[in-house]
């Protein structure tokens, strides 16, 4: 069985408390079993992270994204209106963002122009 797919696999361990144990994280955990169940590829994002250490309020979903497409190959991109969150984006996921495109547009915009498919899209602007 793959490890993501478990309880008390590395993402849980490392997030689960971070993001609160709450319905934030149970949801998370959720559409990202269900996207890694589906074998997908493209993880889109739109509205990027706008503070540092708000994992409790802002839920840090740049981040577990960021992350988790390093870990496991997958593409990544976040987008932003705001020139200031794409460049704290760039600096909060430094360790792992490889993988990870950042996109300084009106969602909108992008995603009527994106053209790979979304297996994964995160409406968060």
């Amino acid at each position: 069985m793959d490890e993501f797919l478990v309880w008390k696999d590395w993402w849980t361990q490392k997030y689960r408390f971070e993001i609160g144990e709450g319905v934030r994280y149970f949801s998370m955990k959720t559409a990202l079993n269900i996207f890694h169940q589906r074998k997908g590829l493209n993880i889109v994002e739109t509205g990027t992270i706008r503070a540092l250490n708000d994992a409790a309020g802002g839920g840090n979903s740049t981040v577990l994204f960021g992350d988790y497409a390093q870990v496991y190959d997958k593409k990544f991109w976040t987008v932003d209106i705001l020139p200031e969150a794409i460049a704290l984006s760039k600096t909060v996921t430094e360790g792992y963002n490889k993988n990870t495109t950042f996109v300084t547009s009106d969602s909108l915009i992008f995603l009527k122009d994106f053209k790979e498919p979304i297996d994964l899209l995160y409406l968060d602007s």
